[in-house]
């Protein structure tokens, strides 16, 4: 019933676009969402009787209750465990994704449809007060009232519980603004507002199994959770101040494999500033610097069709570019390049051409255009991604020609050269993140020192990591070295000890392994404690870090020990080409077509293809583990993520 009740409301939503794309009938909605209310639909009529003498208030009350039919909570038993298990995701991580795939959140918890259980002195409440701050905001002139509707109004985000948050967030960090706040920007004002909020810090994780968002109330408890957490709590924030921000986000990551979410802040220049507020202050020109593909918003209000017509296309087109609560705002962050593609009616039998992004699972479609007269064109398509012009069928969807890259305005199609050949050289099978970047940094200047004093005054250095570190497995060799019974490793004073795993041998061949214990050369907190002994772990994802820059810890074989190889690990994916791994290499060939250039067991840290075509698209498979594998290109022999 309740999937019936939602597939009634979007299609009447889709009717009244079906129509006319350019606008629905309100009255037929407003009237749809009070039927639906069932016995609460007197509390709702309360709420449009009380501001019968407010215009804007009850246009305002109208926009709310008219799209409220969508909106829902969850409720039952598996809500309290799941938000305590929660609690402790960042400890045990492994253990919660375990736990969520056990169960099916969509059947095992409840929708209460707000309609039906939201009461009169709620909205009332909720509405008064965004437009007292809103009216209070210097800004506001340079806003529609559409604007302040869906920026501004809304009293939820998502399925959180349904809850009187606004005057808790106003009261935390109005007075941020009342003693610091004394220009007219709302740009100022809401970096301002996000610097407090980061200051009271919020970790976050990189959990992306479905499940309800969290509370406001539980946000503000337990700063803790994904990217979307983090949006949801700067919504709360900067709407109970009359701040008007929204959530933006791509669906499919054109460089790994991900889905992501960021805040927008509505500037009154009519631009959005992009931020999320744990990660990057808040600047015009600033935000997060990810490739993105295709962005869109989500909005609260049903939205025009992304392309004219496709509201009526309920089969033949993907529900990304049907959902009518969400906008395409592309623009707002890339330049208007604009890519025609060409086709027969034979490759395009839809009115619709796509662009896709690559996943593990072939192409996904991120952006949508009109097909006619055998071309489509593509706006704001942003520059270095690779896209694959696709089509849709009744047997699913289908490339067309070749992916293409689009830089300097001009568009580099990547048709393999299957006579020109060259070598290419592997050592990654997914692009770098930025953690694993900064990892890699963490053991730039660490040193190294054995003693056979527990307070190293008779200490020697032994070793010290003067360059950067690029590859994830690295051997150390003292071809005549002395016994010690301790070593030291000592992080600079820029950095924390960061380290995935340290192994010692008594051989250079590295077959004798030498055991031993490891603790901290100062104290360490509860928590690095227990990470501590995952340096000997032998696997190569977990990792320990300290708490300060400039820690060391303490090597401890017992006794005097000559070490003839040490090894050592920094934080990593285990994404790097490793050494008795199964690989195989392919390259793009056309539609929907991918060729091996072999399979073969790396003897190494690289793996060397001798015989690869030019201008192609690679990907790499590792068969042994793992299931993070992207596409790249070569350039000079050398693979080139985007």
């Amino acid at each position: 019933m309740r999937r019936l009740a939602i597939s009634g409301i979007l299609f009447l939503v889709l009717s009244f676009f079906s129509c006319d794309d350019a606008h629905y009938d309100h009255d037929a909605y407003l009237e749809y969402a009070l039927e639906f209310a069932g016995g609460n639909r007197s509390e709702l009529e309360r709420v449009l009787q009380h501001y019968g003498g407010e215009p804007e208030k009850l246009r305002a009350a109208r926009f709310l209750i008219e799209n409220m039919p969508v909106y829902y909570s969850v409720r039952g038993p598996l809500l309290d465990s799941l938000k305590e298990r929660r609690r402790n995701f960042i400890a045990t991580r492994a253990e919660f994704n375990r736990w969520l795939k056990q169960h099916d959140l969509q059947t095992e918890l409840e929708k209460v449809f707000d309609a039906r259980v939201i009461t009169a002195d709620y909205l009332i409440s909720h509405i008064d007060h965004a437009f007292a701050v809103w009216e209070s905001r210097p800004w506001k002139q340079y806003y529609t009232f559409d604007d302040f509707c869906e920026y501004v109004l809304p009293y939820r985000v998502g399925n959180e519980p349904l809850e009187a948050w606004q005057s808790v967030y106003y009261e935390r960090y109005a007075p941020v603004l009342d003693s610091l706040f004394h220009g007219t920007d709302v740009v100022e004002a809401a970096r301002l507002v996000a610097d407090a909020m980061r200051s009271e810090g919020f970790v976050g994780n990189g959990e992306v199994l479905p499940r309800p968002n969290m509370g406001a109330f539980e946000l503000l408890d337990d700063p803790a959770g994904t990217c979307r957490d983090a949006c949801d709590k700067a919504c709360y924030a900067f709407r109970a101040l009359g701040i008007p921000v929204a959530i933006d986000f791509y669906q499919a990551s054109p460089v790994r494999r991900s889905h992501h979410m960021w805040n927008a802040l509505i500037d009154t220049t009519g631009r959005s500033v992009h931020f999320i507020f744990n990660e990057n202050r808040i600047e015009r020109g600033g935000g997060d610097i990810r490739k993105k593909g295709r962005v869109y918003r989500y909005c609260y209000g049903v939205q025009p069709p992304i392309i004219a017509g496709v509201y009526d296309e309920m089969n033949s087109v993907p529900s990304l570019f049907r959902n009518p609560f969400i906008r395409d705002v592309s623009r707002d962050y890339f330049d208007d390049n604009r890519v025609t593609i060409e086709a027969s009616r034979k490759q395009v039998e839809t009115p619709y051409l796509y662009l896709g992004v690559f996943n593990s699972r072939g192409w996904e479609p991120v952006a949508i255009t009109k097909f006619a007269n055998g071309k489509g064109v593509f706006r704001y398509v942003e520059e270095d991604v690779i896209y694959q012009p696709m089509s849709i069928s009744e047997y699913g969807y289908h490339a067309i020609g070749y992916p293409f890259m689009l830089r300097d305005g001009k568009q580099h199609f990547f048709h393999p050269d299957t006579v020109t050949r060259r070598t290419v050289r592997l050592t990654r099978k997914y692009p770098m993140k930025s953690y694993i970047y900064r990892s890699l940094n963490y053991v730039l200047g660490t040193t190294i020192e054995g003693a056979n004093r527990r307070d190293f005054s008779d200490a020697v250095r032994l070793y010290e990591i003067k360059d950067s570190i690029r590859t994830i497995y690295n051997d150390v060799y003292f071809p005549d070295p002395k016994p010690y019974r301790y070593w030291r490793w000592r992080a600079s004073d820029r950095s924390p000890v960061s380290v995935a795993e340290l192994y010692f041998y008594a051989d250079s061949l590295g077959l004798d392994s030498l055991a031993f214990s490891v603790f901290g050369e100062r104290p360490l907190s509860a928590t690095a404690t227990k990470r501590l002994p995952l340096i000997k772990d032998r696997v190569a994802v977990t990792y320990f870090r300290s708490d300060r820059n400039g820690d060391a810890i303490i090597i401890d074989f017992g006794h005097p020990r000559q070490v003839k190889r040490f090894t050592f690990m920094p934080q990593n994916d285990d994404n790097y080409v490793w050494a008795g791994d199964d690989y195989e290499l392919f390259y793009y060939a056309g539609p929907d077509h991918w060729v091996s250039l072999g399979r073969r067991v790396a003897d190494g840290s690289e793996l060397r293809y001798e015989n690869a075509p030019t201008n192609a698209i690679f990907w790499l498979r590792d068969y042994t583990k793992g299931n993070e594998e992207w596409i790249f290109y070569c350039q000079d022999g050398e693979q080139v993520f985007l």
